[in-house]
């Protein structure tokens, strides 16, 4: 251990060690902040605690061996509430890896007579269990989904005729108000109660407030105490630094809430502030790299929208309002040659109308990729997720995450009166933690965005950072490489 531990602490410390195993199979050695949150659940130390996480801590193993422990111990019923189904499963499938792994557990465990010892270790996947505890009683653990995703007025009604006088929230900040006032309801029957929250800082919710709650016992670990207990390096954290803008990195790694002026209803956020894109337009950098084109087909009375973008400078190339699909993608195959670009490089809206102006491209051989913004984002392998932790609701969310990182990174903006709309966009973190645009929808609903009006000149932009359906080719060699690349100097 990195530093002197209490009795207690320590005591902690060779229980865990002693019993359960980590996921290589070795001796679970629990960190000074893994030892608190154990304590905290272990000993039900405090009746109103809340633990501030950064990301990927390896809080989920600690909660699933306290928990096991207290069950398998005293007759209690504690209860596992995540924001979804899939997250409430987590601290589950890992408590039950954890009772096989010691013979006191696993003696305490009981299995119904349709199942069997082997099919639970293997599946992971019981949402409630039960220890015998003595001859008179048995200890209890199940797992409930808050089902945030649902927005209705019975959202959270799943949660009522449950009751227990142990809770525990997961990802506690991703659990609505709304929700999280049904699950207190679940303690209201037992005078001795005890509710842990273990949470990210997304938003401004309950989370925030027992943050500030001096009825609660808040505990903060930061990546600072990452680096201290050895769970992280420097190196690390300053390559997410780099890579995340200063308030996704305040949430993810130094348990920061956003300020009260960037969130609204629903937990959203403004993609980019009036400022930001005023300072976009006030750059003056001299382009460079590929040209990329994007068309935005317009629906109702909305506008044809072409944006170009290069590495470090994005302009808008057009709007009109013509009609004719036939005429639309003639046009932008026109523009494709003006402005020397490659048309495996250029995406056009194939969603809707916008789906015939593709077909009549690709018919005229112009081979642009197709943009569907409902469609799945890219799929990351297990080692990226490790590196970037931040993943997305659709391919729509992945691109207008990606122009708000280009743009806070210095990108330019060719000034235009539209760019504007840029301002209107808002995001929020889903409850399993996935980042999602708004609706244009929502946006009008709101009052964001005119009834009869869109957002064609971001939308375009954002389509530019979508990738490419055909592997990018060099141009043949009859046309002059400076068609393609005037900026590289032959």
């Amino acid at each position: 251990m990195k530093k002197k531990a209490t009795d207690p602490d320590k005591r902690a410390y060779d229980i865990v060690k002693k019993l359960f195993k980590n996921d290589y199979g070795e001796p679970f050695e629990m960190t000074p902040g893994q030892i608190a949150l154990f304590r905290a659940i272990y000993e039900r130390k405090d009746a109103r605690t809340q633990f501030d996480c950064y990301t990927q801590y390896g809080k989920s193993d600690v909660v699933s061996m306290a928990v096991l422990l207290r069950a398998s111990t005293f007759q209690e019923k504690w209860i596992l509430l995540g924001a979804t189904t899939a997250k409430a499963g987590i601290i589950m499938g890992k408590l039950i890896k954890h009772i096989f792994e010691n013979d006191y557990t696993l003696g305490k465990f009981q299995v119904d007579e349709n199942e069997s010892l082997d099919f639970i270790r293997r599946n992971r996947a019981k949402d409630n269990i039960t220890f015998k505890v003595d001859d008179t009683g048995v200890g209890q653990v199940i797992t409930l989904s808050a089902d945030a995703r649902r927005k209705s007025a019975d959202a959270g009604d799943i949660l009522i005729g449950h009751g227990g006088q142990n809770l525990i929230e997961d990802d506690a900040a991703l659990i609505p108000d709304q929700i999280h006032g049904k699950a207190l309801r679940m303690l209201g029957g037992h005078k001795d109660n005890f509710l842990l929250k273990i949470t990210n800082s997304f938003g401004r919710n309950h989370a925030w407030r027992s943050r500030n709650d001096p009825h609660f016992v808040k505990y903060v670990i930061d990546y600072m105490q990452g680096i201290k207990e050895g769970r992280l390096t420097q190196e690390f954290v300053d390559e997410m630094r780099a890579s995340l803008d200063p308030v996704m990195f305040g949430i993810l790694y130094e348990c920061m809430y956003p300020p009260a002026d960037m969130v609204e209803e629903g937990g959203w956020m403004v993609l980019l502030t009036e400022q930001q894109v005023e300072e976009a337009q006030a750059r003056s950098i001299q382009s460079k790299g590929r040209k990329r084109l994007a068309l935005d087909v317009a629906e109702g009375t909305n506008y044809n929208a072409t944006v170009s973008r290069t590495d470090n400078v994005a302009t808008v190339v057009s709007k009109t309002i013509e009609k004719d699909l036939m005429k639309t993608a003639e046009t932008f195959a026109n523009t494709i040659t003006d402005e020397r670009a490659n048309p495996y490089e250029c995406q056009v809206d194939a969603v809707g109308i916008g789906s015939g102006v593709y077909s009549r491209l690709r018919q005229l051989n112009v081979l642009v990729n197709s943009f569907k913004g409902g469609e799945s984002p890219t799929e990351k392998s297990e080692a990226d997720k490790l590196l970037d932790p931040i993943d997305f609701y659709n391919m729509r969310a992945e691109v207008f995450w990606k122009l708000r990182q280009w743009v806070l990174e210095g990108a330019a903006l060719t000034p235009h009166k539209d760019w504007k709309q840029l301002s209107v966009i808002r995001y929020r973190v889903t409850s399993d933690k996935k980042i999602q645009i708004m609706s244009k929808e929502e946006m009008r609903a709101r009052g964001y965005l005119p009834m009869s009006e869109s957002t064609d000149i971001p939308d375009a932009l954002s389509m530019t950072f979508a990738p490419t359906e055909e592997p990018f080719v060099m141009p043949k060699a009859s046309v002059p490489v400076e068609a393609y690349y005037p900026d590289i100097g032959i």
